[in-house]
């Protein structure tokens, strides 16, 4: 097991067989004024993607890329006019998070393989972004 981002609010990464997943859990009974944490989250670097558990009967996967190019940062997404600045094309398909912790109790704050590391994806964005995951 190993800390990603230092602090207690990270709970572990943890390295199983040939494929290394970062697994973070929800702390039990906090509840944020938005919506409610996943049950369980998990980058899962073979499979290029973040899965998200919400429920036990709800699992989504986002793709590593696809959640990339999602960031919903000011670097990524012009303030004032909430124009999407971030090509898409720019973003190296093989992408993939270098550290994931969380940003209080509302969010998760994710460094990329590019050098990116400025997003927060509170939990009411990564619901959004799985709700489009599941419709598609």
């Amino acid at each position: 097991m190993a800390c990603l981002f230092g602090g207690n609010s990270i709970k572990a990464a943890t390295a199983v067989g040939s494929r290394w997943g970062i697994t973070i859990t929800a702390i039990p009974g906090k509840k944020n004024a938005m919506a409610d944490a996943p049950q369980n989250i998990r980058a899962l670097t073979e499979d290029s993607c973040l899965e998200l558990t919400w429920s036990p009967d709800r699992v989504v996967k986002l793709p590593f890329h696809f959640l990339r190019c999602q960031c919903p940062c000011a670097s990524c997404v012009d303030e004032l006019t909430g124009v999407r600045t971030l090509q898409p094309e720019t973003v190296p398909e093989d992408i993939k998070p270098t550290g994931v912790g969380f940003s209080g109790n509302y969010a998760l704050k994710i460094g990329w393989s590019d050098g990116h590391h400025t997003g927060l994806f509170t939990w009411d964005y990564l619901d959004k972004l799985s709700q489009q995951q599941e419709n598609s």
